[in-house]
């Protein structure tokens, strides 16, 4: 398997990638947007303008076109590397292999770029360089698909959650309904979910808005007073769940490959799981989305059971309905209504903030944070670590 071993932005359209292996050839394809089909042999994957690569043995550069990183809309560079059999070869009979392989190996690497002009035009959000998002690839980029665990999430403040929690949860599976882990989870995020909130990029300081009290901190979002993405949703949905003694709840960090680049975002989700007692399991209950999910047996998954899966998925809507504000061009806000039950997990979509990646995209590295109250101490066995 060939490694991207580094990724680095040189300057605002100028990327310098170096691999664990003599590179053959190179070309590059400029797509005008996003592909949502992605097949190698399509005439969708090959269209676009392609510009062939100067290789430096294992480095390339790619200089994207001022007229293409200008665009107002996000796009895809496809990377396309040639390495020969001979090459091949040798490195299998160094290994002590033969060499069964056809006379060259085509592989494939998606940068998803989001421009800084649309950056500027679809959040108002100044990005001098813009994003590159790492995208679909038949090369290895990262490490194992489960990370150590780093420190727990601290709240300073107890939640006083069980006297503002929304009490009626309608239209709902028995799935659902008939767990109380589960019936917890779902109005905890119906609770969340109560009001306006906006989805936009921030520059305020999200450290010092996550430690606030809980009742300040929704009072915030649901006025939009502070943007928030999946991650504070939640930091959020833990935040309440540590104001029930018998909830245990814990946070899920998923990418599609780690550690990170520095000028290479992963997409990246943060989500949780609900430890279900009657099962004994850590079940995935994703506060972002509002769904969970369950195989053709009807199974709760967790997230390590998501992301090894390759069977048929059906959703199980945690909430009925999501209503998000998104703030776009000329600080113009407008509002997006989501229903988890209408969710399609195995495609790409496009929304107003951008491409969104079939979900298990996200779910090839995994990392599960423990939350908690900063004041006494939190027993092993309820800590979320396990």
């Amino acid at each position: 398997m060939l490694n991207l071993l580094s990724f680095k932005q040189a300057s605002e359209r100028k990327f310098v990638l170096k691999f664990d292996r003599i590179i053959n050839n190179g070309s590059v394809i400029f797509k005008k947007t996003v592909p949502g089909n992605f097949e190698i042999n399509t005439s969708e994957f090959s269209s676009g303008e392609r510009v062939d690569l100067k290789v430096d043995n294992a480095q390339l550069v790619i200089d994207v076109p001022a007229s293409v990183d200008m665009r107002l809309n996000e796009y895809s560079i496809i990377l396309i590397l040639g390495l020969s059999r001979n090459v091949l070869a040798r490195i299998m009979s160094n290994i002590g292999l033969s060499c069964q392989c056809a006379d060259s190996e085509t592989h494939y690497l998606e940068i998803v770029r989001q421009p800084a002009a649309w950056l500027k035009s679809t959040f108002d959000f100044d990005r001098p360089k813009g994003y590159s998002i790492l995208g679909r690839r038949t090369i290895n980029v990262g490490a194992t698909i489960r990370g150590n665990n780093p420190p727990a999430i601290e709240f300073k403040t107890a939640p006083n959650i069980t006297a503002i929690i929304n009490q009626e949860v309608n239209s709902l599976p028995s799935q659902i309904t008939g767990i109380p882990e589960l019936l917890i989870a779902s109005k905890i995020i119906t609770t969340l979910w109560n009001g306006e909130m906006q989805d936009s990029p921030t520059d305020k300081s999200y450290s010092d808005f996550i430690q606030q009290p809980f009742e300040k901190k929704l009072q915030q979002i649901h006025k939009g007073e502070f943007p928030v993405s999946c991650q504070g949703i939640r930091d959020m949905f833990l935040h309440a769940a540590l104001g029930f003694p018998d909830f245990q709840a814990r946070a899920v960090n998923a990418c599609n490959y780690a550690p990170q680049f520095e000028d290479l975002v992963a997409y990246a989700h943060a989500t949780a799981e609900v430890y279900v007692s009657s099962i004994d399991k850590w079940v995935l209950t994703d506060p972002w989305t509002g769904f969970m999910l369950i195989n053709q047996k009807g199974e709760y998954l967790s997230a390590e059971d998501f992301s090894c899966n390759d069977g048929q998925l059906f959703v199980l809507p945690l909430i009925e309905q999501i209503v998000q504000s998104h703030m776009g061009p000329s600080k113009v806000v407008s509002k997006i209504t989501r229903r988890p039950s209408e969710t399609v997990i195995n495609e790409y979509t496009y929304t107003q903030g951008g491409h969104v990646p079939n979900l298990n995209t996200y779910f090839r590295y995994l990392e599960y944070i423990r939350a908690r109250l900063n004041i006494g101490d939190v027993s092993p066995e309820n800590d979320g670590s396990s």
